[in-house]
């Protein structure tokens, strides 16, 4: 059965086959759960990210694009999701990629991810084919807003994990648009309204109930969103910054000084999180797909469980002081911006709409900013 978008029939046309000889090529399929892909949109962009050209899948998920060689990245667009993956093409030679998206879970639902490369995080809409609940959602709006209007999907709430320090969330924005409920953790004084939330709380979302669990580590006010059918046991938890696939998040983003403390609480909040929550639980963390905020190498898997975790991540297999050392020794430098980003979130980010083109700086001018930044 064909996972296809309302109007996909008029763009869906066969792939036509081509003499590769001398041109290059980047081709691929989308599929999820059920079967291929038809009448998504996969999005051709080049390394810095800037739009390039888009191709709508075949019935049978197929797309291609014909490319000068290099670097290139694709995005895929879809009610099923929104990922993306860089690709390198060769003179003559046809670039295979394929990508498989969202599976449904037990009880209706549903996870739609929104990967960003760049930022080696992912975003997420949790939903049960009516309702939908947006988790750590970032700047591009409308890689979210497309997917809710192509799924018919009422937006219930906007849920943050934590205030980001490596990116501006655009959750803010997000609940407005759509009159939903912004959720944000208790703790941080914010420059705007939102539903604060703490340990043990119950947020009902339509027919989705919404379970907060206290996971300080990565903050010291991050929670991780366990979701359950109405009725019905935690399918699955979002686990932002905390809980990482084969890690956990990093502790040294509010200071030095909070590092080994927030290392020990991030310690029992994973144990917490495995005592809590069922083994079959999926977890989906934000952080951990490249991004600086993991305190070492995560897992290259796609999709994990509580009861996984428990059995591969080094968190589970260590004593609280060996976990301690081995996470603040494991840390890697993180980007300076780092340090503007919770201080935006916390006071309420301009809307993207009102945002100005930068203005460009010459050569001497950032060798004067470089200068200035490093002392």
């Amino acid at each position: 059965m064909n996972a296809a978008v309302p109007g996909a029939e008029r763009y869906a046309t066969p792939v036509p086959e081509v003499d590769t000889s001398s041109r290059t090529v980047v081709a691929g399929t989308v599929e999820a759960v059920g079967g291929p892909v038809a009448g998504a949109w996969v999005r051709l962009l080049d390394p810095a990210g800037e739009f390039v050209g888009e191709a709508v899948t075949s019935a049978d998920g197929a797309f291609r694009f014909y490319v000068t060689p290099g670097r290139w990245v694709l995005r895929v667009l879809s009610p099923r999701g929104v990922t993306e993956t860089p690709v390198e093409a060769h003179l003559g030679e046809v670039t295979e990629v394929g990508f498989r998206l969202s599976a449904e879970l037990p009880e209706r639902l549903g996870v739609i991810q929104i990967a960003t490369l760049s930022l080696g995080n992912r975003s997420y809409l949790i939903t049960d084919g009516s309702v939908a609940v947006a988790v750590d959602p970032q700047r591009d709006l409308e890689r979210i807003t497309t997917v809710l209007g192509s799924r018919g999907l009422r937006l219930g709430a906007v849920l943050e994990t934590h205030l980001h320090n490596d990116y501006v969330t655009e959750g803010l924005e997000l609940a407005r648009n759509y009159a939903a409920d912004y959720v944000v953790p208790a703790g941080p004084r914010l420059g705007f309204d939102a539903l604060r939330v703490a340990d043990g709380d119950q947020l009902p979302v339509g027919p989705l109930r919404v379970r907060v669990i206290a996971t300080p580590g990565h903050t010291d006010h991050h929670v991780a969103y366990a979701f359950a059918p109405a009725d019905g046991e935690p399918r699955l938890v979002c686990t932002g910054g905390s809980l990482l696939y084969g890690s956990t998040g990093r502790t040294d983003l509010m200071g030095a000084d909070l590092a080994e403390p927030l290392a020990h609480r991030q310690y029992r909040s994973v144990h917490r999180l495995a005592e809590v929550l069922p083994d079959d639980t999926v977890v989906l963390p934000t952080h951990g797909f490249g991004s600086f905020c993991a305190a070492g190498p995560a897992s290259p898997a796609d999709r994990s469980t509580i009861g996984r975790e428990r059995a591969v991540n080094p968190a589970f297999g260590q004593e609280e002081d060996a976990f301690v050392a081995g996470a603040l020794t494991s840390l890697e430098p993180y980007p300076a911006y780092y340090r503007h980003m919770a201080a935006i979130n916390a006071a309420g980010p301009a809307p993207t709409a009102t945002l100005t083109e930068p203005q460009r700086a010459g050569l001497p001018e950032l060798a004067e900013r470089l200068a200035a930044s490093s002392g």
